[in-house]
């Protein structure tokens, strides 16, 4: 199994075990909620205005992360093939 899929299977083990799915989506109603009684007329339109960039910057920074862990396991891969090849 890769590592990307055993880290998507812990993630979504812990969301189920913690129900964080429902708590995200009970705390993102109170603030649409919330944004509804300062007028804002399209709440959710709003709140994901306001979480993309970080959505955005997370995202990034995971892919690097996970770039750069990639790209050490190929250059260890390759050692090893250029030490059997030897």
């Amino acid at each position: 199994m890769a590592a990307h899929d055993q880290d998507k299977e812990l993630v979504e083990r812990l969301i189920a075990e913690t129900n964080l799915s429902a708590r995200m989506d009970a705390l993102i109603g109170e603030i649409c909620d919330k944004l509804r009684e300062y007028g804002v007329s399209s709440p959710h339109k709003a709140f994901n205005d306001l979480v993309d960039p970080f959505r955005e910057y997370f995202m990034l920074e995971y892919e690097e992360e996970r770039g750069l862990e990639e790209s050490e396991e190929e250059e260890e891969d390759e050692e090893e093939d250029e030490e059997r090849n030897y």
